[in-house]
């Protein structure tokens, strides 16, 4: 049986690819005056994840076992939703400054409560689901094309 990695350096190189893709992303929009959908911010989320995991594939030349796995996706998501947070509150305070904070309060006062609950759930199982087939599948896929190119 191989030794459980220290999953930490890698949901930090998650952290970091996602900050970077997602500020990224909101200069595209703002500068292309473009609309985009949660599936946009799911492809940045997928992205984050495989460049962990390519490290994680490289360093260790092997792909996540089951408890690694699990907690990549937990780290990973208790990461995105921080980063998320940290993200729409520094912008708002950035363009209205404490204004902008009130609206973002009183925009989510205007939701009934259990739609606010039932699309954080939703989004949360989507972005869930996504990881897992992130440290899962594409994983393996990952590891196949660095084992055929010689890389590990």
């Amino acid at each position: 049986m191989k030794p459980v990695v220290e999953v930490k350096k890698y949901i930090m190189k998650f952290g970091f690819a996602y900050i970077i893709g997602l500020v990224a992303l909101l200069v595209i929009v703002q500068l292309f005056d473009l609309n985009h959908s949660p599936g946009v911010s799911i492809g940045v989320l997928m992205g984050a994840a495989y460049y962990a995991v390519g490290s994680f594939i490289q360093d260790n030349k092997r792909t996540p076992n089951k408890k690694e796995k699990t907690k990549m996706v937990l780290l990973s998501f208790i990461t995105s939703c921080g980063i998320s947070s940290l993200l729409v509150l520094s912008v708002a305070l950035i363009f209205s400054g404490v204004d902008g904070l009130s609206v973002i309060i009183y925009m989510f006062s205007q939701f009934d409560f259990a739609i606010v609950v039932g699309s954080f759930v939703f989004m949360s199982f989507l972005y869930l689901l996504s990881l897992y087939f992130s440290y899962g599948f594409i994983a393996q896929k990952l590891y196949d094309g660095f084992k055929k190119k010689g890389k590990i």
